[in-house]
This record gives structure tokens, C-alpha cells and sequence, in this order.
């Protein structure tokens, strides 16, 4: 029967889906702390390349079929851009 599993720390248990090893996660916080952050920092990600996109002159439409996104997604993304910018 084989032992324990070490991981790239060498720590026993250590480590999740998103690393091997919790000393070298890229996440700000645990995912076991706070769950939803994944999905915040995919969502954050996404939202950038939308701005990025919409930077270089790309429309709406064209930006929401490369990102295989809601078209709704990205006027969402520009209107939160404007609020951002008038306040």
C-alpha cells in the first residue's frame, strides 16, 4: 500500500484544485475561505479582456463572440466602465 502523497511543498494535505501547494497559490486569499473568490477573480479576468478589447477598437458584438460571452456581458462591462469614469 502506498504512503501518504507529499505535495511540491513537501507538506502532507496540503494543496487544492487550483495548486498543488498552498505556500505557492497564486489566489489573494484561501479557497476554502472564501469560495466565491475564484469566481470573482475569473469574472475580474474576463472583464479586463473585455476593456482590453474594447481598447484596441474591437465592437461589442465582435468582443462577445470571441470571448463566447453574452453580448449583454460586455454592456455590462462598458457601463460599469462609464459609471467608474463620472464618479
Amino acid at each position: 500500500m502506498p504512503g501518504p502523497h507529499k505535495n511540491a511543498c513537501g507538506h502532507l494535505s496540503c494543496g487544492c484544485y487550483v495548486s498543488d501547494c498552498c505556500l505557492l497559490c497564486p489566489l489573494p486569499e484561501c479557497l476554502l475561505d472564501n469560495p466565491r473568490q475564484l469566481l470573482e477573480t475569473e469574472t475580474q479576468r474576463r472583464n479586463m479582456q473585455i476593456l482590453h478589447l474594447l481598447d484596441k477598437g474591437f465592437s461589442p458584438p465582435v468582443i462577445a463572440r470571441h470571448l463566447e460571452i453574452g453580448l449583454r456581458t460586455v454592456y455590462r462591462v462598458v457601463q460599469s466602465k462609464v459609471v467608474a469614469v463620472t464618479s
